[in-house]
């Protein structure tokens, strides 16, 4: 019906529709190639936001599925996603590497089997796929491993530690190892052995035997910096250790 409002305009009103689906209440199935995410079971994804979070992005793989699924949650927000078995394992420790599909396979099938850590360590990761290589375990088990802790044990052993130095040798290299935040005694304290705070603090990146290869730690940052002792440590001169991600923490 068309009608006029004033002299000249006219307005006509049409409907256009046929059937007006009820879209965003449509559900959805796909079964998604992904990088990550739980394997064999049915989840429920409500946004492109979700379906990133839980599979992660598209890649060359997977991008056709990946986007239709994208696609769908643009309109609707119930898609039910399967992740298919393709080969990939969780990444481990050591061993043999298997899979783990997801969380009620891992409480079912390997939450209290002791051949589970025999055959590929204390840890695994989460789900399969390579995202799992770029783990990093790191176990504090008491409070002197944790720090700050005087090393009563082993003392540099080192009559030219300069400043700038990007090695100490200490007495016992064993009892450091890769990661550690030392701290040492100023040679400006007196007696310089008394092992008192420098204020400064160096991060282990390699042993060989006694010597400590390190670098500038930043505390306030938890990065490495270039450079090497800004202060000179005499032989003898204590030192503390600290757990590597103690500042993390502290």
């Amino acid at each position: 019906m068309a009608f006029q409002v004033s002299p000249g305009v006219s307005v006509t009103e049409k409907d256009l529709t046929n059937v007006v689906p009820a879209v965003s209440t449509s559900s959805g199935g796909i079964v998604l190639i992904a990088e990550k995410g739980p394997i064999g079971e049915i989840t429920s994804i409500s946004s492109e936001k979700q379906l990133v979070d839980v599979f992660g992005k598209p890649n060359a793989s997977n991008f056709e599925q990946w986007f239709t699924a994208a696609n769908f949650l643009g309109y609707g927000n119930n898609l039910k996603v399967v992740r298919p078995v393709t080969g990939m394992v969780n990444a481990c420790v050591s061993g043999t590497a298997i899979i783990i599909k997801n969380t009620t396979d891992y409480t079912d099938n390997y939450g209290h089997a002791a051949s589970f850590a025999a055959n590929v360590g204390a840890y695994a990761a989460r789900e399969p796929g390579t995202l799992g290589n770029n783990l990093k375990v790191a176990v504090c088990t008491n409070s002197t491993a944790f720090g700050p802790h005087g090393m009563s044990g082993s003392l540099v052993n080192d009559a030219s530690a300069a400043i700038g130095d990007t090695t100490v040798t200490v007495d016992d290299g064993s009892l450091n190892q890769v990661g550690d935040i030392l701290e040492f005694g100023d040679a400006s304290n007196v007696p310089s052995t008394d092992g008192a705070p420098s204020g400064h603090f160096y991060k282990v990146t390699g042993i060989s035997t006694h010597v400590l290869t390190i670098a500038r730690f930043n505390p306030s940052t938890g990065k490495t910096e270039t450079g090497g002792l800004r202060h000179a440590v005499v032989d003898n001169a204590k030192y503390l250790r600290h757990w590597e991600y103690y500042f993390n923490f502290a």
